[in-house]
């Protein structure tokens, strides 16, 4: 009998609480109005529920919390809830968004659509939770009748797995962006500014590469230009301090007062955000071969910045970073072997035509002009044959070294041949670059002492203007050329004029 009744009274509350019922009434112009019928809940249906339905349930306006079941009492950080003293709603449920949304409802007496919200609790602790929920009527009042699903550990896990899928995401674009790449300064930037998208409390960051028993930065974001001449020996680094020395393993440095002692370690360097200190730090090493090649620092001006899941995010990005730098090093040693001559180190001549096209490119757009220089060793065919083919190899190296010395920034330098070598200037004056060949001519010692011989070392060049000459290599090539082997006839001109 007791069993039925309960059945009996769970089975009202559950119609009552699943339904929703409207009543029709004409109004006097003949049109009709809906009028919502809201379910009364009794401070007895209350109990019942407390007693039997386990699930946490709560009844609240956008003024106060009138009852909530044991279950959403613990939720919320009680043991218990008392009926008789009612609870601020902004106590727990803290967005101001979901407050108005609240209020909304009342205010336009629309059916109850609430976003998912979070509620802190007693101890502080936010929780994340979503509501089905009715409108009913409780002390001739309206409310919200609710059921809680806590969310947290479901969005924790979701927020993982997105976050795992952007961090992905990011280590892939490396990966699909270094066959673009040409300057390895180029990949250590985009691997920093990827990794600091990937940890969301990170904003600035460096990566330092290990030079001459140095560490040096290599790429930074968020840091001044300045920090370009920044340098640490390995015992300086914090990676260093945090592993006791061993620089294998990521550390976490919460607070990098508890690291350094005092404050003056502290390393204060100008950021985007004026001058602070670093306080917080994830710092790793990068291994290459076995070593450690540099370490990646993803900063913090605030202490506690990084949790362990921050540590996961970097552990994955270790790994994915050093083969990202590993292939790139193979790929430009690669790249560098086949665009360079074994001897001098030079690049060749397939490698100086595909920059003439760049060269052409930029001339064309900002209606400039560069100078191409053919360069010919002389008697070098003489020297293999009288000295041998070593001793010819140091002649070569010799005016090599003198022809380095020509070239700027934007210049390029090639061997196209045994004794040939292909330079393209971008010098303004014609006449000022004639001049700086010519004087490179009297640098080089008209005799030099080579293994105990005495070998005469100089060169023949010819120059050829773009524009002037010509837009085309081959044109170019033809007459700077033709100029070279005149210039050879009457060298003793040329050397008059030395």
């Amino acid at each position: 009998m007791l069993c039925k009744q309960k059945h009996d009274i769970m089975s009202d509350l559950k119609k009552k609480l699943s339904s929703d019922i409207y009543t029709d009434e004409k109004c006097l112009a003949g049109k009709a109005e809906h009028k919502r019928d809201y379910d009364i809940i009794t401070e007895t249906d209350l109990i019942i529920l407390n007693k039997f339905v386990s699930a946490p349930l709560i009844l609240f306006n956008y003024e106060k919390i009138a009852f909530m079941n044991t279950n959403c009492s613990l939720l919320f950080g009680y043991n218990d809830f008392d009926m008789q003293k009612p609870m601020k709603t902004k106590q727990f449920f803290v967005d101001d968004k979901f407050i108005n949304e609240i209020e909304k409802i009342f205010d336009d007496d629309e059916r109850v659509e609430l976003s998912d919200t979070y509620i802190m609790t007693t101890e502080l602790e936010k929780i994340f939770v979503s509501l089905e929920c009715k409108i009913v009527l409780y002390k001739s009042q309206k409310f919200i009748f609710a059921h809680l699903y806590d969310m947290t550990e479901k969005l924790a896990t979701q927020f993982k797995l997105i976050k795992a899928s952007i961090v992905r995401d990011l280590m892939l674009d490396i990966s699909q962006s270094i066959i673009k790449i040409e300057d390895i300064k180029q990949v250590y930037q985009l691997i920093l500014e990827n990794a600091i998208k990937a940890l969301e409390k990170a904003k600035i960051g460096t990566i330092f590469i290990k030079k001459d028993d140095v560490y040096k930065v290599a790429a930074h974001v968020g840091f001044s230009e300045e920090i370009i001449n920044f340098q640490l020996s390995p015992q300086q680094t914090f990676l260093y301090r945090a592993t006791n020395g061993k620089m294998d393993s990521i550390a976490n440095i919460t607070d990098l007062m508890s690291l350094n002692k005092i404050s003056d370690n502290y390393y204060p360097i100008k950021t985007s955000v004026g001058e602070h200190f670093i306080k917080s730090c994830i710092t790793a090493p990068i291994n290459i071969n076995g070593e450690v090649y540099g370490m990646i620092n993803i900063d913090s001006l605030e202490t506690n910045a990084f949790d362990d899941d921050d540590i996961k995010c970097m552990e994955f990005m270790k790994n994915s970073i050093e083969i990202a730098i590993s292939n790139f090093l193979q790929y430009e040693e690669r790249i560098f072997l086949a665009n360079r001559d074994s001897l001098t180190k030079l690049y060749n001549r397939v490698y100086i035509e595909e920059k003439f096209e760049k060269f052409k490119e930029e001339a064309l757009k900002d209606n400039s002009s560069f100078y191409m220089v053919i360069f010919d060793i002389d008697n070098l065919k003489h020297i293999n044959d009288k000295y041998g083919h070593s001793e010819g190899d140091i002649v070569i190296l010799k005016i090599v070294e003198e022809l380095k010395n020509l070239i700027s920034e934007n210049d390029i330098l090639a061997r196209i041949g045994g004794d040939e070598f292909l330079g393209i200037f971008h010098d303004k004056d014609v006449d000022a670059l004639f001049n700086k060949i010519k004087n490179s001519l009297i640098n080089i010692n008209k005799t030099t002492e080579i293994n105990n011989y005495n070998i005469s070392c100089s060169f023949s060049f010819g120059m050829s203007s773009f524009g002037e000459d010509g837009h085309e290599f081959k044109e170019l090539f033809k007459k700077a050329d033709e100029r070279m082997y005149s210039i050879k006839s009457h060298r003793e001109n040329l050397d008059n004029m030395c």
